[in-house]
């Protein structure tokens, strides 16, 4: 088995319990901080409660609304490599008592 095939095999062994985000990082925190941003102006107009007067909340409410989808896609990004490492590193020691104990 080529080094390219075990990676592949550790990887889909990984992602049956540490799947890999579709999105990036990034790309998660500009989608929270849009919804988060336009739910919030929406409401304020709801409400008539001057949004452009309390802009220093808004942007703490955008900000939140960043960084709570942007950490926890890096987290979950971080797990699937966690456990596609130690996948690879199982799928090395069988090779190794494979090649120990030959049939």
């Amino acid at each position: 088995m080529t080094k390219a095939e075990r990676h592949d095999l550790a990887s889909k062994r990984a992602e049956e319990y540490a799947p890999t985000p579709i999105n990036t990082a990034l790309a998660s925190g500009v989608v929270g901080a849009t919804i988060v941003g336009l739910a919030s102006i929406a409401l304020g107009s709801f409400y008539s409660i001057d949004v452009e007067a309390h802009w220093i909340l808004l942007s703490a409410f955008v900000a939140i609304g960043f960084a709570i989808p942007f950490l926890s896609s890096a987290y979950r990004r971080r797990k699937h490599l966690r456990a596609t490492s130690a996948e690879l590193k199982s799928i090395d020691e069988q090779a190794q008592l494979f090649r120990e104990f030959p049939p």
